[in-house]
């Protein structure tokens, strides 16, 4: 973190025995879809950077507990971010983010989501059934 990065190389995948990926406060624009390859991956930190997106083909990922993607330029998550099943903190704030998906339904071990500082306009009602 605290870099003048603006890629990450897509080799990061090649890396399988990672399991925290911290580029945080960077310039970075989009993180690989080689991620995916990453299955030990229990915290992926990427706040403070210029993210528009979180990749869509990113999905599944087993060991993730923690993705923080705060202060970006995030204007949509997809339907993927609810397919990690371990997710317990998702931080998504300080972003452009008009709605949540359904999926985060999904996140049965979300202990906490963090959605401040956006211009959401629609959360979906299936987030009752988060404990």
């Amino acid at each position: 973190s605290k870099n003048s990065l603006t890629s990450i190389p897509g080799e990061i995948g090649n890396i399988v025995t990672l399991d925290r990926l911290d580029i945080s406060q960077n310039n970075i624009s989009n993180i690989p879809s080689e991620v995916n390859n990453l299955k030990n991956l229990i915290r992926l930190l990427a706040y403070d950077n210029e993210l528009t997106s979180f990749p869509k083909d990113i999905v599944g990922l087993p060991a993730l507990r923690e993705l923080n993607i705060f202060n970006n330029n995030i204007t949509e998550l997809y339907d993927n971010i609810g397919s990690f099943p371990s997710l317990m903190y998702l931080r998504v704030g300080n972003n452009k983010l008009t709605c949540l998906p359904e999926s985060i339904g999904n996140l049965k071990n979300l202990f906490t989501l963090g959605a401040n500082n956006n211009q959401l306009t629609y959360i979906p009602n299936n987030i009752e059934s988060l404990s």
